[in-house]
Order: C-alpha cells, then sequence, then structure tokens
C-alpha cells in the first residue's frame, strides 16, 4: 500500500503512513514515512496501468536515501510509454546476475534500457507535470494542479485504505468531487448504506465459512488423533509386556554376573594400583628424557641460525661493496653532466643576447621602411593636386616656396574685400530700418519716393503729437456712454424675463426688493428641509452598509457551519451522544481519553499475560517437557536420556507423585557410566546452574535406588544417612505426557481467552482512537462555528431589514428630489434679481 500511494502522490510532505496491521498484532512498523522503509540504494515504486485507449503506461517513482542524519529519501518522477504488453515490469526494472540473483537498475541505466527496446521515457521534474500526464492519459481523474488538490486526493485514498466507505470518503467526494450536485451526493449516501450492509453480510458470510471449515477440520483431526492414539496405546501396552519378561529375564543373568563381577573387580582393583605405580614412574623418566631432548633440539636450532646468518653477512658484505661501486660511479657522471649543463647555460645566454640585437635592428629597420612608404604616399598624393607630373624629392623645396608667396598675397587681397563688405551691409541695414518705419506710417510707398514721404512725415510731427496725448480722454468718454446704455438695455430685457418666468408683474424696484426677500426666506428654508433629508438617507445608508457586511459574513460562514453542523451530527451519531455547548464536547473528549488510557492499560496486560502463557505453552510442547532445551543437546552429548523421557507415559493420577519423588532431580539426565561423564564435566561451558545425572541403564530404569515414602500431601526421600527431602505434590505436574498435555489444554484455553479478550479491548482502544481523533479535527476545524446561531436565519432577517431600508430610501430619493427642484427654483430667482 506504501508504494502504491508513493507512486500515485509521490509528495513527501503527504506520505506519512499509519500502522495498518492487525488488532493485537505487534509486527507493525512504528516509522511512518518512507526513510525507514527503504534500504540502501535504488528503489522503485510503479504502477502499471492501461487506459481506456488500451495504452500501457508505466508511471512511477525513483526512490533513495539520502545520507545524513535527517533521514530524507530523494524522489524522481518518470513515466514509460510504449511497452509491450507481454514484458514483465519486475524485468524492466532489474538485472539478472546469476541463477537466483538480480540487481536493480539505476534510473541512467533504465533510460538506457527502454529506449532500446524502441518505448517511450519521460522523467518529470515536478509534481504538477507528473499529475497533468497521468490525467491526460486517464490514470486519475483531477489534475492536481496545486498542493491543496494533492492534499484531498491523497486523504480520499487514506480514508479509502483504512476504513473502506466511511464519513472521510462521504465528505471528501461531497466537498472534493461533487460539492454542488446534491442528487449525486444523496445517491452517494444511499450507496454507502448499500455498501455497508453488504459488507456487513460479507463478513458473516465468511465467519460462518471459517467456522463451518473449523469445525470440519477438527472432528476430522480429532477422529484420527483418537484412532491413532487407540492404537499407540495397543501397541505400547503390548511391546511394554515383552519388554517387561525380557527385562527380568535379563534381571536375573544380569544379578548373577554382578557377583562374579564384584570378585573380579577386586582383583583388578590390585592390578590397577600395581600399574599406577609403574605408571607413574615411566611418567618421571619420560619427562626428565623429554626435557634433555628439548634441549638438544634448541641448540642445534640455534646452530643452524648461527650459520645462515654468518652467510647472509657475508653475502650483504659483498653487495655493500659492488653498491659502493656503483655509487662511485654515478657520482663521476653527475659531476660530468653538471659541468655540461654551466657550458650549455652559458652558451644559451649568448644566443639570446645576440637574439635580442638582432630583433632590435630589425625594429629600427621596419620603422625607417614604414616612414619611406608613407613619403612615397604624400608624394603621389602632392602631385594629383598640384597638377605637376615633374614634382620629385630634388625640386619639392622650390615649388613649396613658390606656393607659399602666392599664398599670402592671396591672403590680402581677401582682407580688404571682407573689410569693405562689412561697411556696405552696414549702410544697407541703417536703410532698412529708416524704410520700415516710413512704411508703417504712410503705408507702402516705393523705395525711390521714400526720401520725400519721410520729410512731409516730419513737417506734420507736432499737430499729430497734441492729438495724440488728447486721445485716452476721448476714448474713456466714449466706453463709460457706451456701458450705461448697455446696462439700460440689459435691465429692461432682464426684467422682462423675470417677470415672464416667475409669471408676475413686477415693474418698481420696491417691489423687486420685496419678491427678493420672500425668495431668500423660501431658500432657507428649502436648505434647512434639504440638509435634514440628507443627514437621515445617509444615516440609513450606514446602517444598509453594516447590515450588508454582516450579511456578507453570514454568507461567508454559512458553507462552514453547515459543514460543522454535519460534521456535529455524525460525531453524535458514532458517540451516541447530544452535544450542546462547545464544553460538552471537550468533556466527552477528555472522558475519552481517560478511557483509552484504562483500556490501553488493560491491553498491555493481557498482552503480557499472553506471552507469559505463550512461552509456557512453548516450553511444555517440548517432547520432554523441559524448561531448558540446552538439556536435550548435554543428553545427547553424554549417550544419555532424560529422566522425563523415561517418565513420558506416566499416567496422570501417577505423574504428581514421581514428580515429587525426584524433586529437583525431575529434570535430570540418566547416564550408564557416571565416571565417563564426569571426565567431559570439566569441558562444559555452557549447561544449567544444577544438572543431575544419574547412573543406570535407560531401557530397564525403576525408582528402586530411592528410598521413598508416600505422605498425604508430598513424599519424603530419604538422601543419605544424614538427609532427608520432602517435596509436595505440584498443583500442575510436568512428570509424563499426559500431565503435560492436560495442563497444555488448560493453558491453551486461557491464552484463547487472553486473546479474545485482547482482540475486543484492542478493538476498543482503535475505536477510542478513532473517535477522538474525529473529535480532535472537528474541535481543530468545526468547534468554533458549530454551535453558533444558523447564518441562513440571520441572513433572512437581515434581508428583510434591507428591503425595509430600501423602501425608506427611495422614498427620501423622491422627496430630495423635489426639494432640490424647488431649491434650484428659488435661487435661480434670487440670482435673476442680485443680477
Amino acid at each position: 500500500m506504501a508504494g502504491f500511494v508513493t507512486a500515485l502522490i509521490p509528495d513527501l510532505t503527504l506520505l506519512h503512513f499509519r500502522n495498518t496491521t492487525e488488532a493485537g498484532s505487534t509486527g507493525g512498523s512504528r516509522d511512518k514515512g518512507l526513510h525507514g522503509k527503504l534500504r540502501p540504494g535504488v528503489c522503485y515504486a510503479v504502477l502499471d496501468t492501461v487506459n481506456s485507449r488500451h495504452q500501457r503506461i508505466l508511471v512511477g517513482v525513483r526512490l533513495q536515501q539520502v545520507a545524513g542524519r535527517d533521514k530524507k529519501v530523494d524522489l524522481k518522477t518518470f513515466s514509460i510509454q510504449g511497452v509491450e504488453l507481454s514484458q514483465n515490469p519486475t524485468a524492466l526494472f532489474t538485472e539478472t546476475v546469476g541463477e537466483r540473483q538480480a540487481r536493480v537498475l539505476n534510473l541512467n541505466e533504465l533510460k538506457d534500457k527502454i529506449e532500446n527496446l524502441g518505448a517511450q521515457f519521460k522523467q518529470y521534474h515536478s509534481i504538477t507535470d507528473y499529475h497533468g500526464m497521468m490525467f491526460d492519459l486517464g490514470i486519475i481523474p483531477r489534475r492536481l494542479r496545486s498542493a491543496s488538490d494533492r492534499s484531498k486526493f491523497y486523504k480520499l485514498i487514506e480514508a479509502s485504505l483504512y476504513g473502506g466507505i466511511s464519513s472521510a470518503i462521504t465528505r471528501s467526494l461531497r466537498d472534493y468531487l461533487l460539492p454542488e450536485n446534491l442528487g449525486v451526493r444523496k445517491a452517494f449516501q444511499d450507496m454507502e448504506s448499500a455498501l455497508r450492509e453488504n459488507r456487513m453480510t460479507l463478513e458473516a458470510i465468511k465467519v460462518t465459512q471459517s467456522d463451518r471449515d473449523l469445525f470440519k477440520h477438527l472432528i476430522t483431526e480429532t477422529t484420527n488423533y483418537v484412532a491413532s492414539d487407540y492404537m499407540r496405546n495397543a501397541n505400547e501396552r503390548r511391546g511394554n509386556i515383552e519388554a517387561a519378561l525380557e527385562f527380568r529375564r535379563e534381571w536375573y543373568k544380569a544379578k548373577s554376573e554382578q557377583n562374579l563381577s564384584q570378585h573380579r573387580l577386586i582383583d583388578l582393583s590390585r592390578e590397577v594400583a600395581e600399574l599406577a605405580e609403574n605408571e607413574h614412574t615411566l611418567e618421571v623418566d619420560h619427562q626428565s628424557a623429554v626435557d634433555h631432548l628439548n634441549l638438544v633440539l634448541n641448540a642445534l636450532r640455534h646452530q643452524e641460525k648461527i650459520s645462515r646468518y654468518q652467510e647472509d653477512v657475508a653475502e650483504l658484505s659483498e653487495r655493500l661493496e659492488e653498491q659502493k661501486i656503483v655509487v662511485e660511479n654515478a657520482n663521476e657522471a653527475l659531476e660530468e653532466s653538471q659541468a655540461q649543463f654551466e657550458q650549455t647555460e652559458i652558451e644559451i645566454d649568448e644566443v639570446r643576447t645576440q637574439l635580442a640585437d638582432y630583433q632590435q635592428a630589425l625594429d629600427a629597420q621596419q620603422t625607417r621602411a614604414l616612414q619611406y612608404q608613407q613619403a612615397i604616399t604624400a608624394l603621389e598624393k602632392a602631385k594629383t593636386l598640384c597638377g605637376l607630373a615633374d614634382l620629385n624629392v630634388r625640386n619639392v623645396s622650390d615649388y613649396h616656396a613658390e606656393f607659399e608667396a602666392h599664398a599670402e598675397s592671396l591672403t590680402e587681397t581677401v582682407l580688404e574685400l571682407e573689410h569693405k563688405m562689412s561697411i556696405s551691409e552696414a549702410a544697407k541695414s541703417q536703410f532698412d530700418k529708416a524704410y520700415q518705419l516710413v512704411c508703417k506710417i504712410a503705408g507702402d510707398i516705393p523705395r525711390s519716393a521714400a526720401w520725400e514721404s519721410a520729410k512731409e512725415l516730419l513737417r506734420e510731427y507736432p499737430s499729430q503729437k497734441l492729438q495724440a496725448q488728447q486721445m485716452p480722454q476721448l476714448r474713456t468718454k466714449l466706453n463709460e456712454l457706451e456701458q450705461r446704455y448697455a446696462q439700460q438695455q440689459s435691465a429692461v430685457k432682464l426684467l422682462n424675463d423675470f417677470n415672464h418666468r416667475a409669471d408676475s408683474n413686477l415693474e418698481t424696484a420696491d417691489e423687486l426688493e420685496a419678491y427678493h426677500a420672500e425668495q431668500e426666506a423660501l431658500v432657507d428654508e428649502l436648505s434647512a428641509d434639504l440638509s435634514e433629508q440628507v443627514e437621515m438617507r445617509s444615516i440609513l445608508r450606514q446602517k444598509r452598509e453594516n447590515l450588508t457586511a454582516l450579511y456578507d459574513e453570514n454568507a461567508r460562514k454559512a458553507p462552514a457551519w453547515l459543514t460543522a453542523q454535519a460534521a456535529l451530527e455524525r460525531l453524535e451519531e458514532q458517540s451516541s451522544e447530544t452535544f450542546q455547548h462547545s464544553q460538552d464536547v471537550m468533556n466527552f473528549m477528555q472522558a475519552q481519553l481517560v478511557k483509552e488510557r484504562e483500556l490501553t492499560m488493560q491491553r498491555d496486560q493481557l498482552e503480557q499475560k499472553r506471552q507469559q502463557l505463550d512461552g509456557q505453552i512453548s516450553r511444555l510442547s517440548q517432547p520432554d517437557g523441559s524448561e531448558d532445551t540446552r538439556l536435550n543437546a548435554l543428553a545427547e552429548r553424554f549417550g544419555g536420556v532424560l529422566l522425563s523421557e523415561l517418565y513420558d507415559d506416566v499416567p496422570i493420577e501417577d505423574a504428581p507423585y514421581f514428580s515429587a519423588l525426584y524433586g529437583p532431580a525431575r529434570h535430570a539426565i540418566v547416564v550408564r557410566d557416571l565416571n565417563a561423564v564426569r571426565e567431559q564435566l570439566l569441558q562444559l561451558d555452557d549447561c544449567p546452574d544444577d544438572l543431575y545425572l544419574i547412573e543406570g541403564d535407560p531401557t530397564a530404569f525403576d525408582d528402586s535406588v530411592l528410598s521413598a515414602q508416600e505422605l498425604e500431601l508430598g513424599v519424603v526421600v530419604q538422601v543419605s544417612a544424614r538427609e532427608l527431602r520432602y517435596s509436595k505434590f505440584p498443583e500442575t505436574p510436568l512428570f509424563g505426557r499426559a500431565a503435560r498435555e492436560k495442563h497444555l489444554e488448560t493453558l491453551q484455553t486461557q491464552r484463547d481467552e487472553v486473546a479474545e479478550d485482547y482482540a475486543q479491548i484492542a478493538f476498543d482502544v482503535q475505536k477510542c482512537q478513532r473517535l477522538h481523533e474525529h473529535f480532535s479535527q472537528f474541535v481543530g476545524l468545526h468547534l468554533a462555528l458549530a454551535f453558533q446561531p444558523n447564518p441562513e436565519e440571520l441572513m433572512a432577517e437581515i434581508n428583510r431589514e434591507r428591503n425595509e431600508i430600501d423602501r425608506e430610501l427611495n422614498q427620501f430619493n423622491s422627496g430630495e428630489q423635489q426639494l432640490r427642484i424647488q431649491l434650484d427654483s428659488a435661487k435661480e430667482k434670487c440670482s435673476c434679481l442680485i443680477n
């Protein structure tokens, strides 16, 4: 599932996985991210899809751990198209190394392999491009352009993985895929209820089938077990009878042989003592001989080393002489090479000096050649400009002097002409100014008559000057008369227009003043009424704006309030509680936390008890009922048999007696010869703290070696002449297979009961956790709105108030318009009277 979600939504901000194991399991991973689910190296998460156009597309992600303590994972998205349907996806991403080994290809190797197959490989540098490709090819239902879309889609998949079609899926489908289609929402709700019923029915069918198969298997196994156990008991009984008779015959024979062996043992003991004394003497002699031999061998080895070292010294001396000769020759060759090197450096310096002199001379020669070339070019240009074909280096100075003299004479002539021309231009400018003045006074006249006209104007100048001085006074009087006449005509016209406009007949000044005072009083009254109307209208508009802001706020809160109410209803349905206030929700959450803590403690206690029962069952399931597995290895090593194996078929009513009879030695090992085992005890490094060994024949062992007296609650055993041991009958005897099987059945029944209780409490804990998670989401998202008044009802009330205010505003607008018309008319009349 983690690989599926990673390939579908490769966003590290969203990839945090839950523990998806069943209730009661302890093997779930506690790592919520990707880093802990990967191993070092390259890994791929790929989806193999075929769209509606029958195109096969492989889309996925290359995952690789990034070295460091922050546990990061590098993701590279890609897609593969054009691969044949017969091609195995695993073969595309791996390379076979051996018969049973393969290597995962890196991204570049995978790209080369895909191109060699003739398919198309494309890598994407952003999640948006990756999801856009998947949407275009019909792999996902939406384009997922933003992180919000990816988060919603991830939550949708997460809810489907962890809980089927739950309330989270219903909410995601309603708010994300079909936010406005109420019919489809109802259809999904019906579908959800139908699927819930089908799922419950399917689970009931599965439980019934599993119970039927279990009972059938139990009946079959019970029948087989009873038949086989009956045959085994019959065969063992017949074999035990035959073995008992054979053992009795062997016991009588062994008893006679024992008496003979005791006499032989006494004789053999004397021989053993004599042989031991001889062996000790021989061992002392042998040790002295061995010491002398070691001294001789050490002397020989030292002598061989000395001779070998002397040969090595002689050989090294010869090599040293040879190396000295070689070093002297090398020093002589070095001195010769040094002298040749110094002579070569001197010659190189001389050559560098000569080369520098040659370079300087070559630069000077190149400079003179360049100057000569420039002089030739200038001479050719002078020939062309002067038109002198015979110009050369020898006569160029003569021509230069002649041209300089000619240039000086031309310069003097030009200066005289420029002076005369400036005088003429000054005279001409003065004449033009005088002519323009005459033309301005007398009008356009020809230049030939300008002189006579100018003298006539000079004679008339005094009289013209007097008239010019009287001109402003005459003009002022004329303007005053014209203004008075115009004012009189305008006043008559305005009076006629005012009488016509005001529908009156005013003629005198008193009548006009009275009418003006009346109109001013009307203007003041209308202005007061208008200001009052404007003030009332502004108050209503302010009130309407406040209502509009409140309406917009409730309109924004309405969808969230509806969502909060739906969430609250789901919580009440899940918890079977009714919440009237936010504090009720917080109190219920606190109660759920306390309940979850108590259930968690009960679950942990049951888990610990189940582990203890499993350990006991595991120990008792061993063939000998031993609690220490090392006893089997020791019994095999010593060639003996565990005492519990010999009493494996003890009846259940005799099991407490034999268990108390042997006491701490009930897990002893029966061996044939204690003396042979005693030597091996020195080599033991891993054994129980107390290891009991009993000498006897495993095939004919009995408890006659112990002197015991059975009491009401236990057994008294005479261990030795000065030691008694009292052992009580154990409540759960482990001696004998029948007793172990009975105890195993009891333990397994207890374990099943504990496992059932654990599963129930674990389910209750998960239920509390899910309920607490839903309440936490509700508190974080909807608690602030869920218990507020209904925004839709508030919006309806605000609409009614706004409609009333709009009607009042319309009335004020019409009244204000009429007042403004009357006020404008009165002001216009007043302005006309003032004018």
